[in-house]
């Protein structure tokens, strides 16, 4: 898949801050590069990816997904937490902005997260269960 170009981005209102934000820091960014923003600051960038149009989304956040899977996201608690939330606000929010081989891949990752929450280091009590976290992204994807 192509960088996202300005056209992938569409109009984003001068008020959006959060689009304009998103825009701002991946337009033109390399896969490597997003990867990169995810391990410097997952907390920071994750929320760009909420306010992506589908063609920039459906490109960056895969890179999401292989940080979260490399030996550096396996042990970040919030990066994990964070997707979770993420696909559980895109599901509800924008339902649309998700298809075919990005959903599989993000689906796959959420259920990775919530079968390891231990291994992300993520405790109950801090962030809740994440197989019901995943109960509900299922839902939301129809997939129970």
């Amino acid at each position: 898949m192509r960088i996202p170009d300005r056209s992938d981005w569409g109009h984003i209102d001068p008020m959006d801050l959060d689009g304009n934000h998103a825009l701002k820091i991946f337009f033109r960014k390399t896969f490597e590069e997003a990867r990169s923003f995810f391990e410097q600051n997952s907390l920071c960038y994750y929320e760009d990816l909420i306010s992506m149009p589908k063609v920039p989304f459906e490109f960056y956040a895969p890179a999401y997904v292989e940080y979260l899977k490399s030996s550096k996201g396996q042990s970040d608690s919030d990066a994990a937490s964070c997707f979770l939330s993420m696909l559980l606000q895109v599901l509800k929010v924008d339902r649309e902005r998700i298809t075919g081989d990005t959903e599989k891949l993000l689906l796959e990752t959420a259920a990775y997260i919530a079968r390891n929450q231990k291994q992300f280091g993520a405790e109950t009590y801090i962030y809740g269960d994440f197989s019901e976290k995943l109960d509900e992204i299922q839902r939301l994807a129809g997939q129970i």
